[in-house]
């Protein structure tokens, strides 16, 4: 990275997110932002070169950040916590199988019955999000979550006093109503998380060529001027980084913006034999 000093003057930059992390690109090189299209795999290039996207008739070459910072690509980590929402799903419906074998078999019931406790209260309790169509989305769990797990108590007692039918009604409704509302709270669920990530592409005009570098979220446009190395900014998280050329306080202080050298973002680029950037 680029030693920066005080003197250096401020300029205006495209601000990007990702993950936790706040990147800065010259806005005489942005030339739009779009969201993501159908983009074209390409053979033999870099990882971090997600292909090809058609920009009105012109083809241009997309670079993952995610990837050039040795990160899960967005459309990954959503697939994971889908596959992972799946199986909290399979967890209640096997829930209430096996609280159907205690009461008619007698098995041990040996699952959770405080909702705070399952897989699936664990993450819903630690589980945040800036988004607020989530975010009320994610609400809307708690009632059923909680009538479900607090079933148990009332089927057990209702079976040690001989009233075998009544647990078994209430096991019979709560399948067809509350664990119901639950599968579909689920399949909205993993529907929105697909919706919502929807990769946005900064068109970059590089001296070496136009290409579009994919982020997570375009947060805005600052001026910013480059910090020195020294003082009460962490400079040197980003030393060493080819990418970075300095680094700077978001205007609100809230957070450290890395400033990018587009040229060093798209290096590495090669189709066919030809180097369109580094």
């Amino acid at each position: 990275m680029a030693t920066a000093t005080t003197e250096q003057e401020a300029t205006q930059q495209v601000i990007v997110r990702v993950e936790d992390r706040y990147f800065g690109l010259p806005i005489g090189l942005v030339r739009e932002m779009v969201s993501m299209g159908a983009v074209t795999d390409l053979p033999h290039v870099e990882d971090h070169v997600r292909g090809v996207m058609n920009l009105r008739g012109k083809v241009i070459p997309v670079v993952d950040l995610r990837h050039r910072l040795g990160l899960t690509s967005a459309e990954a980590e959503v697939e994971g916590l889908i596959e992972m929402l799946d199986q909290r799903e399979q967890d209640h419906r096997n829930w209430l199988t096996a609280l159907e074998r205690a009461v008619t078999e007698g098995e041990e019931f040996k699952l959770a019955t405080d909702p705070h406790k399952c897989a699936f209260g664990k993450w819903y309790d630690t589980f945040s999000t800036d988004n607020l169509v989530l975010a009320n989305h994610m609400k809307r769990f708690d009632a059923p979550h909680k009538q479900i797990h607090a079933i148990a108590a009332e089927c057990l007692r209702r079976t040690t006093e001989g009233n075998l039918d009544g647990a078994k009604e209430l096991i019979g409704t709560t399948r067809d109503t509350t664990l119901a509302h639950m599968i579909e709270l689920f399949a909205d669920l993993r529907r929105l998380l697909r919706e919502t990530c929807r990769t946005i592409t900064v068109v970059v005009d590089a001296p070496s060529g136009p290409y579009a570098v994919a982020v997570d979220e375009v947060t805005g446009v600052e001026w910013l001027t480059p910090a020195p190395t020294e003082g009460d900014i962490a400079a040197d998280e980003e030393a060493g980084d080819p990418m970075v050329v300095s680094v700077a306080h978001s205007g609100d202080g809230s957070h450290i913006v890395s400033l990018l050298d587009v040229e060093a973002v798209a290096a590495g680029f090669v189709v066919a034999g030809a180097t369109t950037a580094g």
